[in-house]
């Protein structure tokens, strides 16, 4: 049976999936972070899940932070059902020219799309050259 790219059965994240920076800067001066809201839940409470990706300005000039692609995975597995969700998510105009010193940020509701089953999850995100990553508990 082949193995599903979406599997987010709940494990120990590998070696080179762990550990992951909250946030990191990219050579062109944006700071890149992944936020778990809550960072705990239960099976029942995955409606109340968000997770946020921010892009936080860092240099003296405007920039354009919606050209960045991100992609995701969870526990190590590829997950183009985040690389999906977060590339079609509507984003303000702000993202085409943030201001020095501004954050800009978008939020998705999916829990209930990437929890299946209790356990640990590790969702890290590449973009722009960095990685950065958040832990999530599921309880039963």
């Amino acid at each position: 049976m082949a193995s599903d790219p979406d599997d987010t059965t709940p494990t120990s994240p590998p070696a080179s999936d762990a550990p992951t920076p909250e946030s990191a800067v990219a050579s062109d001066g944006v700071r890149w972070q992944l936020v778990a809201t809550p960072p705990q839940i239960s099976m029942g409470e995955r409606a109340a899940f968000r997770l946020t990706r921010q892009a936080h300005n860092e240099g003296q000039s405007q920039i354009d932070a919606s050209t960045q692609t991100a992609s995701f995975t969870i526990n190590g597995a590829s997950s183009s059902t985040l690389d999906d969700l977060f590339s079609h998510a509507e984003r303000t105009p702000i993202w085409h020219a943030v201001p020095p010193g501004e954050t800009v940020d978008d939020t998705l509701g999916v829990g209930e799309v990437i929890f299946e089953r209790p356990g640990d999850y590790h969702v890290v995100m590449s973009i722009d050259g960095v990685r950065v990553g958040a832990m999530i508990r599921v309880t039963p």
